[in-house]
């Protein structure tokens, strides 16, 4: 893409023409839900169980006697799979970050060149996502990949074009531009073990309530685990969010600092890595992979 246009695109910044928001004699109101609690390391492990689904409603099973706990959205209501969170570590632990260095990174992209060859959208089976919605803009940091589309129908989910890997480090900066609305329905995400083809992968989200939320989606189905402390995420600030997956443990950092892990009794077992929004637009700066 020639840098005339790009300065162009940054005029606008990462909302794009004909960007998809809904009109306000159209709009949808925002889902009535509650925002995730965080786990008291006191309670007993959680299961979570089925999900029983059909076209008029999610029928959620009750866990221990209780209700099960809020949904994040209309599109991710579904909890599958079984988590055991015996051993999930809260914030405040004192987690350290595994090393990045020349030697084991095995992918990087600053986007500072103005292309995007090395990612492709992917959202399979829904037909929501288009080449449109993922494009790159000059922003006043520089050329950012840009996700501008802001809906609260679908995910918009674009992956790099690396092959799967197992154990993974995953490091972003990103910046949330807007949310659909200010609730925890809305997010946006960077993924690990990302498999395209069945919609599956962990993601850490930096939700519109403030909280930084960690996700299984099998299926393209998330699982509702155990969501983080309240950050304070607000749109315009730039974050570095992270994702370590080593064996079956998932430990989620923001700018550094630890913020939950949680140990998954059916791990997936590889992927690449992906960024995603759901009534969310992002600017990303930088993405860099490596092996632990």
């Amino acid at each position: 893409m020639g840098l005339a246009v790009l300065a162009l695109l940054a005029e606008q910044g990462c909302a794009k023409p004909g960007k998809m928001t809904t009109p306000d004699s159209a709009a949808e109101p925002a889902p009535e839900v509650e925002p995730d609690q965080p786990a008291d390391p006191s309670d007993p492990p959680v299961m979570a169980t089925d999900v029983a689904q059909n076209e008029d409603a999610l029928v959620l099973a009750a866990i221990d006697g209780a209700a099960a706990g809020a949904i994040d959205s209309a599109a991710d209501r579904a909890i599958d799979g079984a988590i055991d969170e015996s051993r999930d570590e809260q914030a405040g632990e004192t987690v350290s970050l595994l090393p990045i260095t020349a030697q084991n990174v095995v992918f990087g992209d600053s986007f500072q060149d103005g292309r995007m060859d090395s990612w492709q959208t992917a959202d399979p089976g829904s037909g929501g996502t288009l080449d449109t919605d993922w494009s790159i803009v000059v922003a006043q940091s520089g050329p950012v990949y840009c996700q501008g589309t802001l809906d609260n129908r679908t995910w918009h989910i674009s992956r790099a074009s690396i092959g799967p890997l197992g154990d993974q480090i995953v490091e972003a900066i990103v910046r949330i531009d807007d949310f659909y609305a200010a609730t925890s329905s809305y997010m946006a995400a960077v993924f690990a073990r990302y498999d395209f083809l069945s919609d599956s992968g962990y993601l850490l989200a930096l939700r519109g309530d403030g909280r930084a939320i960690l996700r299984k989606r099998t299926q393209g189905a998330t699982a509702s685990w155990v969501s983080g402390p309240d950050l304070g995420i607000v749109p315009g600030t730039w974050y570095t969010v992270r994702l370590e997956v080593v064996g079956a443990t998932v430990t989620a950092f923001v700018d550094g600092a630890f913020v939950m892990a949680v140990t998954d009794t059916t791990p997936l077992a590889g992927g690449t890595v992906a960024l995603g929004t759901y009534g969310a637009t992002m600017e990303v700066q930088s993405v860099v992979v490596a092996k632990p």
